[in-house]
């Protein structure tokens, strides 16, 4: 799916918008979503504040209920198949189920487990990169293909910025505040500058991407 699927819900108008293609992950994408829409009927009367879900799980987990029902036999009554495998396909279906759902669950506690420890003051920043592999390990059974270090963590939020200070040094331009920096991003957008600065990044790690 080539852009971020989501689902809005304005009292009786509920729509979903969301790029796809024809085929089984997208089809059962699109019911996972009206699962939302379901969450929002329900709660379209209540005061703005609590039309959420007070716990995303739940919000989940009720798209997760609709889009459990595309099963072969669904597909039979929509017309999407002229007849339901016999027994032998329900192996199929339950161990893509399976690696769906049961396969995520180690790596979804690693995440949990990394978070917390950073919170707790376990985890120090130093030591980000070391924590997550040494978690994987324990968890997941996985190894990192070439030996890590801290320098290979790189964190997405601080490159985001890391970039904006190189488009606005190729550009020579300088800013007193991150409020000054959108207008000329949307400038340099339609120009030559982001371009550089991502060849820049192909050429040489992105660390060392640093304007002078």
């Amino acid at each position: 799916m080539p852009c971020q699927c989501v689902e809005y819900g304005w009292q009786d108008d509920l729509r979903i918008k969301m790029c796809i293609d024809m085929n089984a992950e997208d089809f059962t994408t699109v019911h996972h979503e009206l699962g939302h829409n379901f969450y929002q009927r329900a709660y379209k009367e209540q005061p703005v504040l609590f039309r959420e879900s007070a716990n995303d799980g739940f919000h989940e987990a009720t798209g997760d209920v609709i889009s459990l029902s595309v099963t072969p036999k669904y597909l039979v009554d929509i017309g999407w198949l002229e007849e339901e495998p016999g027994v032998e396909g329900d192996l199929g279906f339950l161990l893509n189920l399976a690696l769906d759902k049961i396969a995520f669950l180690p790596f979804a506690l690693v995440v949990d487990q990394w978070r917390w420890q950073i919170f707790n003051g376990e985890i120090a920043p130093e030591n980000y990169n070391e924590a997550w592999w040494v978690l994987r390990e324990e968890y997941q059974g996985i190894t990192p293909p070439v030996e890590r270090n801290e320098t290979h963590f790189d964190q997405v939020p601080s490159i985001t910025f890391q970039e904006i200070h190189l488009i606005c040094a190729t550009s020579w331009l300088t800013f007193n505040s991150f409020n000054s920096i959108v207008p000329y991003v949307k400038l340099l957008a339609m120009k030559d500058n982001l371009i550089v600065a991502l060849f820049m990044a192909m050429k040489r790690p992105v660390r060392s991407c640093r304007p002078c």
